[in-house]
């Protein structure tokens, strides 16, 4: 597995992990809309395990727009040099 490719396999792991940190979290704060954060964490989920240089806009887009209503969810938003850098991979 080439470097670059490894960079974009960490970051979905990365992602993946936090993202259930966070899960947690929210179940715990929000008890009475655990249905809903499921929902949201199971679109996340899936959005990270395809995640690719051509739908890392449409990652960050959906962060963005989820983190309106569970704003822990910025937490993974990358920052522009990590964005930069899983571009950068071929």
């Amino acid at each position: 597995m080439s470097e670059r490719r490894l960079k974009l396999v960490l970051f979905r792991a990365w992602s993946m992990a936090k993202l259930h940190e966070i899960e947690s979290k929210l179940k715990q704060k929000h008890p009475d809309r655990v249905d809903q954060i499921t929902v949201v964490i199971d679109m996340l989920s899936n959005k990270i395990y395809y995640l690719n240089k051509h739908s890392l806009a449409d990652y960050i887009y959906t962060l963005k727009t989820l983190s309106k209503t569970f704003p822990e969810l910025e937490e993974l938003i990358p920052d522009a040099e990590t964005v930069r850098q899983l571009y950068d991979e071929g």
